[in-house]
């Protein structure tokens, strides 16, 4: 009984005994299986995310590029029209 910190709220023992190094140790050990079944299920799907949104980024460029071609090719024509009609 001489032990017990009274002083300190009861999180705070909870607390000291979440970090000891057993605890650590097999809570590791526990987790461990778990972690690595749910990696091996998630792998292939986050290859796929990544490859999809490197696609996707890939695709919004190339609209962009377009975009700024069509744009510059009307701007370039409609200043090609008014030097044309100041001419005539």
């Amino acid at each position: 009984m001489d032990d017990l910190d009274l002083e300190k709220p009861i999180g705070w023992s909870f607390y000291d005994i979440l970090e000891s190094e057993i605890i650590k140790k097999y809570s590791k050990e526990l987790l461990q299986p778990i972690t690595d079944k749910l990696y091996k299920t998630t792998y292939s799907y986050l290859w796929i995310i990544c490859i999809y949104s490197i696609l996707l980024f890939i695709v919004i460029l190339a609209n962009f590029l377009l975009l700024i071609k069509i744009y510059w090719k009307f701007s370039c024509s409609k200043i090609d029209r008014e030097n044309f009609a100041e001419k005539a």
